[in-house]
């Protein structure tokens, strides 16, 4: 059965491979490099 709803919170991690492209190959103002995001909380 799908329950959508927590009666507590509930964290997750997701992770991706470190090749993985959120931007394709255009270099964008908000792109960060791993580092950046790394350093970044």
């Amino acid at each position: 059965m799908h329950n959508h709803v927590a009666d507590t919170e509930c964290l997750i991690a997701l992770f991706e491979p470190i090749l993985t492209k959120h931007t394709g190959d255009v270099q964008t103002d908000g792109a960060r490099t791993l580092q950046e995001q790394l350093l970044t909380e």
